[in-house]
């Protein structure tokens, strides 16, 4: 019975502390593996990189060859010729102009005035318009 109670008493909490102590260590043993594994995998990485820029970074020769291939023949240029504007379709538009009948819409322009005055838009414009 002196047994019992001196390992109810004494061993047995002394065992508990120590199995605590053993714990508490071995929790400390695996963070301190697993931040150097960690640091361990960073800094690979980081040399990965870092070679990776290098060869980014180096001067790339190319084979010399002809950058620009010249033309055998030009195409032959035809000559400019100046052709002078006629304003003279424009002589009417402005503030001389006078409308014979108003528009029963208010704020629209009559539909002839329009095409009047797109025909004279059009005469300025070489190709588009028939010119007088």
């Amino acid at each position: 019975m002196a047994e019992l109670q001196q390992l109810q008493e004494f061993e047995i909490p002394t065992a508990r502390e120590a199995l605590r102590g053993n714990h508490s260590a071995l929790l400390r043993v695996a963070d301190y593996c697993e931040d150097n594994y960690v640091q361990m995998v960073n800094m690979h990485m980081e040399k990965v990189a870092r070679r990776e820029i290098g060869t980014l970074a180096t001067v790339q020769r190319l084979p010399p060859s002809q950058k620009i291939i010249a033309p055998e023949s030009l195409p032959p240029l035809t000559p400019y010729y100046r052709k002078p504007l006629n304003f003279g379709c424009l002589d009417d538009i402005g503030h001389g102009i006078k409308e014979s009948a108003p528009d029963p819409r208010a704020g629209a322009a009559p539909r002839g005035a329009q095409r009047q005055a797109l025909r004279r838009l059009l005469c300025l414009l070489p190709g588009l318009g028939r010119q007088r």
